[in-house]
């Protein structure tokens, strides 16, 4: 039996999920594979994430290749179109309860109706009530040191 306490094959899965938090979990990569359910180009995936600074994408695909989460298809030199590949498929439903879990438990600022007056919680965006689920759950990662490490 393992240091953890668990048997060998539980020890084993709970790799595994640490391995898919830590693809999942760096800021915008669920941003990524959410807008990725339909493949795209690069231009119109930048295009649905204005708020990402220029250079952050292209390491952000690579490394969801490298993850085996994304397939880059290159069908001429100027014509590249990204998408999910089974795996990556694989997470979308679970990255749905992330956003119902971060729905009930994350606290969000309330806002007031103009028009009626009364306080509503802010409406969030699914991809970013996932984003702010997964730093909550994420252990942070401290200068450039996989998640985790210490």
């Amino acid at each position: 039996m393992p240091a953890s306490g668990l048997p060998d094959p539980a020890h084993r899965d709970l790799d595994l999920v640490v391995q898919a938090l830590e693809a999942i979990s760096p800021r915008w990569n669920a941003w990524v594979l959410m807008s990725l359910a339909t493949p795209a180009r690069y231009s119109d995936l930048k295009a649905s994430m204005p708020w990402m600074a220029d250079g952050q994408l292209h390491p952000k695909l690579r490394d969801l290749q490298a993850d085996g989460l994304v397939r880059r298809t290159e069908h001429s030199r100027r014509h590249v179109v990204y998408g999910l590949t089974d795996r990556g498929v694989g997470l979308l439903p679970v990255l749905d309860h992330f956003a119902v879990w971060g729905t009930k438990h994350l606290e969000r600022p309330t806002v007031e109706d103009p028009v009626t007056k009364e306080t509503a919680t802010r409406p969030v965006a699914k991809a970013e009530e996932i984003e702010d689920a997964l730093a909550l759950i994420s252990p942070p990662a401290h200068h450039g040191d996989p998640v985790g490490a210490e």
